[in-house]
């Protein structure tokens, strides 16, 4: 994997997978619910994925225990997804620094975009508590 680029609960990286350039999100598993959490977070991502056109796609994920120290063993998931051209919140900050203010078309594509992801979110019953610009 090549560099960080974010970080919070887990750490994601950016990487080439044949060719391709992904983000690799590496969470370490501390326990079974922990996994059930990972398990259901890669569901909805493929579900989103298959929906939605306009998103970061889904491309794969793998389960690993690796060897940590002499005595223990750590579970760690990799959730792999398309790499955006870059994060919301970096496009409002640049936006912002260079007082070039927003097409109307723009923003109502980011919201559009948004708002279809909270609906698909609110019907499957998930109250997204982490959500980011």
């Amino acid at each position: 994997m090549q560099q960080t680029i974010g970080s919070g609960n887990s750490c994601v990286y950016a990487a080439r997978i044949r060719g391709k350039a992904v983000a690799v999100k590496e969470v370490v598993i501390k326990n079974d619910e922990e996994a059930r959490m990972v398990q259901r977070e890669i569901k909805l991502m493929k579900e989103l994925s298959e929906e939605n056109t306009d998103i970061i796609r889904y491309e794969g994920s793998l389960f690993t225990v690796e060897q940590v120290g002499p005595y223990n063993k750590t579970r760690f998931a990799y959730i792999v997804m398309e790499q955006g051209l870059a994060s919301l919140e970096s496009v409002l900050q640049r936006r912002i620094a260079q007082r070039q203010p927003f097409r109307q078309e723009e923003v109502e594509a980011i919201l559009v975009t948004l708002l279809r992801v909270f609906l698909f979110l609110e019907r499957r019953g998930v109250a997204h508590c982490d959500i980011k610009t």
